[in-house]
């Protein structure tokens, strides 16, 4: 009986045996990236499907809302007078009022050097 192992050890080819489990090891090896890589693709595939390129309605709204407000004339308070106007418009008016201010304060600086000048 002896005989009989020894003689099945000695028909098994080590270095075939080795090859297996070294290509065996590879394949495991890949096929675990492999799977890996493509369930991450996926995960970002599906995250940016539902998350990042839908806009929520709430936030569709509000942006509406908002645009709305800042590009129409409306009352803020009727009966105190206070009338809220396009932003365009608010900034038209605040630059031809510090225009003017500007001249107002470059005229002033003029007359009072042609005063110091004449003194």
């Amino acid at each position: 009986m002896a005989e009989k192992a020894k003689s099945y050890i000695e028909d098994v080819d080590i270095s075939l045996v080795i090859t297996i489990a070294v290509v065996s090891i590879v394949l495991v090896y890949v096929s675990i990236v492999a799977m890996s890589a493509w369930y991450f693709r996926y995960e970002r595939v599906e995250l940016e499907k539902k998350a990042v390129s839908q806009r929520y309605e709430s936030l569709i709204n509000l942006q509406t809302e908002q645009l709305e407000r800042i590009n129409t004339y409306r009352w803020i308070d009727e009966k105190g007078g206070i009338l809220a106007i396009p932003i365009d418009r608010a900034v038209e008016i605040t630059v031809n009022e510090l225009s003017r201010d500007l001249e107002e304060v470059n005229e002033k600086e003029k007359n009072a050097s042609n005063k110091n000048s004449k003194a």
